[in-house]
């Protein structure tokens, strides 16, 4: 009996051990735990602000004058242009500051069309539209007409001889833009024309006057709207239509990317590199299409085709 219950004793014994064995390991396991999970989150965060980085805080050095030469942009020449807008605060259309804008920006373009490459014909002028009518299809005045009379428009027109805005930081591009493009049109099949509309804050007049009554808006095959919709940051494409203009802008531009917005447009939030950023995007593009006959007989094309059938996506990332 006592062997019995000896051995009776030392079976009870092991489940004893491997309980206490089994404890120390799941102590362990949930010291490890907190660690664990620290490291992953650090991994994520240092993965998501890289992705960041890469996507949207890495900007290209902005160039003055000098550095981009006659045939560049520059960051610093379109700032000094946005600068001056700014300044005048608010311009709703019928004041005197939208008066002032529509004045520095004729006579920007004015020196622009003074100063272009000999072999190009810049053709500048101050627009005056007549009383028009525009109904909303959508938006805040979906079904509305507004009513507009006597909006002014500096048109810059940029060819090659043998063929012939409320955001104040895409006026300042635009302008800059304007300037290097003067330098390039005598190799261009096409012209570039510049609209820098007023009334668009009031349901798109400037652009219903311009596409409605000017004489040039039979030439325009094609068009491009920049859009303030952030203040900083890199440029991006956040619409489009034609496929074939799609891809043709993410084959030349020099930093294709899409999407920000913000409502803090203020200067002091602009920061250095994002209009070199949009600038040299869109150069880059505007010679692109101004430069082959190929494009404006894909945009003819289109146009006469209809809708596309082809469906693309476009992106920087896709996880």
């Amino acid at each position: 009996m006592p062997r019995g219950r000896g051995s009776s004793v030392t079976t009870h014994e092991k489940p004893k051990v491997d309980e206490a064995v089994s404890t120390n390991e799941d102590y362990g396991r949930r010291r490890r735990t907190p660690f664990l999970l620290l490291g992953l989150l650090m991994v994520f965060l240092h993965g998501s602000w890289s992705v960041y980085r890469f996507q949207f805080a890495n900007l290209p050095l902005p160039l003055d004058a000098e550095q981009a030469g006659k045939r560049g942009f520059s960051e610093a020449s379109a700032l000094e242009h946005v600068k001056y807008l700014a300044a005048l605060g608010p311009h709703p259309v019928g004041s005197d500051s939208i008066d002032l804008a529509v004045q520095y920006v004729y006579a920007v373009a004015d020196k622009i069309k003074k100063t272009a490459h000999w072999d190009v014909d810049v053709q500048l002028e101050l627009f005056h539209t007549d009383i028009g009518a525009n109904r909303m299809a959508g938006g805040l005045f979906n079904g509305k007409t507004m009513l507009y009379s006597n909006l002014k428009h500096v048109i810059l027109r940029v060819v090659p001889n043998e063929g012939a805005g409320d955001c104040s930081s895409c006026v300042g591009v635009m302008l800059e833009l304007a300037r290097g493009v003067a330098q390039w049109a005598h190799g261009f099949k096409s012209g570039v024309l510049f609209l820098f509309n007023t009334g668009e804050e009031e349901g798109l007049d400037g652009a219903h006057s311009f596409i409605t009554q000017h004489r040039w808006r039979n030439s325009v095959r094609f068009a491009i709207d920049l859009e303030a919709m952030g203040i900083s940051g890199k440029s991006t494409l956040f619409q489009g239509t034609d496929h074939w203009a799609l891809e043709s802008f993410a084959s030349v531009a020099k930093y294709p990317s899409a999407q920000i917005a913000s409502q803090n447009d203020k200067m002091k939030h602009l920061k250095p590199g994002s209009l070199q950023h949009i600038g040299e995007n869109m150069l880059a593009f505007l010679l692109h299409a101004a430069a082959s006959p190929k494009f404006m007989k894909d945009a003819i094309q289109a146009k006469q085709e209809g809708a596309e059938k082809t469906k693309a996506v476009f992106f920087d990332i896709l996880v």
